[in-house]
Order: structure tokens, then C-alpha cells, then sequence
């Protein structure tokens, strides 16, 4: 995986294909299909008509401490208004630590059952650590506080370092 060498731990993108199987990809590929500059089918993993992101942060120890999941529809090759919406929604109306809005529970659901079992494979580390699930991630939390992607991750980096 010499690509993703200059990517150290930390934050790690993955798509899950059609057949529901992830995929490590560039986080730079997955940020210009976020922000339309590239079509979705750029990405190197066929997806049909849904787009199925999760994002591991990983801590200082390089063990996973959350992993997010963003589902998105996917229309004329770029990701659908209202489906980003929708994902939004599930991100900010959810009481306390419950998500039961059906927008949150959509989100949450139509993975993989084995997961845990993919993401620890891929990155090497037991599936067990896979504990903390949250919605969104680095791409719809930038949108929703309006700040650039890297600042977003720039603070998980900060957050990873304590």
C-alpha cells in the first residue's frame, strides 16, 4: 500500500463496495466527491447507488477509538442534496446519546454485519476495539460548523496526540 504511506494513522477512509466489502481509500479522493469536484464513480471502488463511507480514528496507540459511518444516495454520479440533508439531520437531532430519528437510524444501518471483523483485518488490530460508533465524521461535521475539512481533522490529530 505504498499510497497510503505518507498517510500516517489516524484518520483512515473507507468505502464499502456494492457487495459490502471495505476499502482503504485516499482521504483526498473521498473529500472531492464530497465537494463535487470529482464524480463519485473517481472513486476506485463501485458503490451502485449508494455511497457507504466510514472514517477510523485511530488513537495515539494506533488502536481504534471511533469509527464513523456516513451513508449517502448517489444520483447522476454525484452525491444526492437530500440524502446530505438527510445525513445532517441524523447528525444533530438524536437526544442525548440515542439516535432514533429514522434519518440516524438510517445511518446506522445497512452495513456490513462483519464489519468490525473487515476494519480490524484491514487495520491490523482486534476486532474488540471497534467499541465507540458515531454518525457523520470528518466530512459532514465540517459541513455542519461550516470549517474546512482539514480543520476538522486536524483536530482528531490534536485529540489523538492526548
Amino acid at each position: 500500500m505504498q499510497e497510503f504511506q505518507d498517510n500516517p494513522l489516524g484518520l483512515i477512509h473507507f468505502v464499502a463496495d456494492e457487495a459490502g466489502t471495505f476499502h482503504r481509500v485516499l482521504p483526498e479522493s473521498v473529500e472531492a466527491v464530497w465537494a463535487g469536484e470529482e464524480p463519485v464513480s473517481s472513486l476506485p471502488v463501485p458503490i451502485g447507488g449508494e455511497l457507504r463511507l466510514a472514517f477510523v480514528l485511530c488513537d495515539a496507540d494506533q488502536q481504534p477509538a471511533m469509527t464513523f459511518f456516513l451513508r449517502l444516495q448517489v444520483c447522476d454520479d454525484a452525491i444526492d442534496r437530500d440524502s446530505r440533508i438527510a445525513a445532517l439531520r441524523a447528525l444533530t437531532e438524536h437526544q442525548g446519546r440515542r439516535y432514533d430519528s429514522p434519518d440516524a437510524r438510517y445511518q446506522l444501518e445497512g452495513w456490513p454485519t462483519d464489519w468490525r471483523t473487515q476494519l480490524a483485518v484491514a487495520l491490523d488490530v482486534p476486532a474488540r476495539q471497534f467499541r465507540r460508533l458515531g454518525i457523520g465524521g470528518p466530512l459532514l461535521m465540517s459541513e455542519l460548523w461550516g470549517v474546512p475539512v482539514e480543520q476538522i481533522v486536524a483536530y482528531f490529530e490534536s485529540a489523538r496526540r492526548t
